[in-house]
């Protein structure tokens, strides 16, 4: 921890991805072009937002919307993006990797 502390106080920033944003990366893979780059800076900017709810409350609501819009836009240009796939990759981390959950079939 002493060590982590001198670190950062150099200047130095070690940046982990969280969980949803990780399960993000993982869906969507590299960029095909800068327009895609662009899209995926987005998503990946609103999943950093939803890896820390308690610091980024206020912010939870346009950082989905964005997301949605970015995923929806790469579908539109025929994108390999499956805005569905991400989703759902998303919800599996924030149950901790469980998996999707059980339909209700009633």
């Amino acid at each position: 921890m002493l060590a982590a502390g001198w670190i950062r106080d150099a200047g130095y920033r070690v940046v982990v991805d969280g969980p949803v944003e990780s399960a993000v990366r993982a869906q969507l893979g590299e960029p095909n072009g800068d327009a895609e780059a662009t899209r995926f800076a987005m998503v990946f900017t609103a999943a950093r937002i939803l890896d820390d709810p308690n610091t980024n409350a206020r912010s939870i609501k346009p950082a989905i919307e964005a997301m949605r819009f970015a995923l929806a836009d790469a579908e539109g240009d025929g994108g390999a993006n499956d805005a569905a796939a991400v989703m759902d990759a998303i919800r599996d981390a924030a149950r901790g990797g469980d998996g999707s959950a059980v339909g209700n079939a009633a």
